[in-house]
């Protein structure tokens, strides 16, 4: 009992380290974004990254819910089955949609062609780590992230007198690919498997708990990332590198925080309860009520030293918009609360319902970012950040009561 209670502790450990690694990775690769690119390439990289990012939700989401909810269920030989071969109709897909816009010549080619790269690589490195984190081999997934990171940086450093975000998009896919082709696991999670049209019928359970994921994945990426296309389709080029940079710095904080509350968090709830009682709702508030604590010490931190965080983490030419990493920070706290909350769906198995709310959310994103953006520009998209995380929370607190209302009844 001792020897299971220490290496969970020490997996708990890894697990936090993991998610150290990868916010420390994203701030050193701000920081040296910030500095190698010019404002137009900073916002163009992660404009480019954020649709490659979509495309990988909608392409790769599947067979990561699949490995994290359906492995000790379907078994591994099954699961790792089932996700080669849901990889191989991904990169199918991919080759033909890459290909038309090829063929219209919408994009360059260069761009095209490190999009493409960026999103399997993202597939198959997240495809790799979710295996290897279900096994509970945590160790690999902390030299994963490490090397990637090493990689990334190394490459950025490398070509720092020649970047533009084209480069950049290309040196992120690289460094997402090598780990996974040198370190993968035996049952490696890749392609190349005989395509079975029966695999979705035998596999139907999987696929109905999966797709409402995928939306869930696409509205909350969405969300946090829409605007700053937008604001470049309505032309607003100047800031736009500011805002992006002080987004990313309140965006990392908060994320953080709520990583290492749902690490201890989530997979307590997994084991606790295999059915949604009135008791999983009393230890989501407990969980809330704690992070909104260490949220508003962290905010008011935020408040006072913005400027200080803008300078040390991006650059000085950035600080007309430093304001608006606390009150992005704020609105994270909405998405956190609503991030927590959510587990009542995850606990009852009716991931369906949780996408209602992130879809309802992710239309009100789009609607207030195209309503207010062309007359308020970067203020608009703040504020309509802060909007929209409220309504979202609104609605996912209301189908919650809903729940809790009928278990209430159930239990009498």
């Amino acid at each position: 009992m001792k020897n299971n209670y220490s290496k969970l502790i020490l997996d708990y450990f890894k697990a936090f380290l993991s998610k150290g690694v990868g916010v420390i990775y994203g701030l050193i690769l701000l920081k040296l974004l910030a500095i190698y690119l010019s404002d137009e390439d900073f916002s163009n990289y992660f404009i480019f990254y954020n649709i490659s990012f979509y495309c990988y939700t909608v392409f790769f989401t599947i067979q990561s819910s699949a490995i994290l909810r359906y492995f000790h269920i379907k078994g591994e030989n099954g699961i790792v089955h089932f996700v080669n071969i849901i990889n191989t109709v991904s990169i199918l897909i991919n080759l033909l949609f890459f290909g038309i816009i090829f063929f219209y010549n919408v994009i360059d080619t260069f761009s095209l062609f490190a999009l493409f790269v960026l999103i399997q690589s993202l597939g198959f490195f997240n495809n790799e780590i979710n295996y290897l984190r279900i096994k509970h081999s945590f160790d690999r997934v902390l030299y994963l992230l490490i090397i990637q990171a090493l990689l990334a940086i190394t490459g950025i450093l490398l070509f720092k007198e020649i970047l533009d975000f084209r480069r950049v998009l290309m040196i992120i896919a690289i460094s997402f690919l090598i780990p996974v082709f040198l370190f993968k696991s035996k049952k490696n999670l890749l392609l190349f498997k005989k395509i079975k049209f029966n695999i979705i019928k035998d596999n139907l359970d999987v696929v109905k708990y999966s797709l409402p994921i995928v939306f869930i994945a696409l509205a909350n990426s969405t969300m946090s990332s829409i605007d700053q296309i937008i604001l470049k389709y309505y032309n607003f080029h100047e800031g736009l590198s500011a805002y992006i940079a002080n987004y990313t710095v309140a965006e990392k904080s908060v994320v953080f925080l709520l990583s290492i509350i749902t690490l201890v968090f989530v997979p307590t709830v997994f084991k606790k309860y295999n059915k949604l009682t009135i008791n999983v709702f009393k230890d989501i508030y407990n969980v809330v009520i704690v992070f909104v604590l260490i949220s508003l010490f962290l905010l008011l931190i935020l408040f006072n030293f913005s400027d200080l965080l803008t300078v040390t983490l991006t650059n000085k030419d950035f600080l007309n918009y430093s304001w608006a990493i606390p009150y992005i920070a704020f609105g994270g706290i909405f998405l956190g609360i609503n991030s927590i909350v959510s587990e009542v769906f995850t606990v009852a198995k009716k991931s369906i319902i949780l996408m209602y709310s992130y879809v309802l959310g992710m239309i009100a994103n789009l609607i207030l970012n195209i309503t207010f953006i062309p007359i308020y520009g970067i203020t608009g998209a703040v504020f309509t950040t802060i909007g929209t995380y409220i309504i979202m929370l609104m609605i996912t607190l209301s189908l919650a009561y809903k729940l809790y209302i009928k278990i209430k009844i159930d239990e009498i």
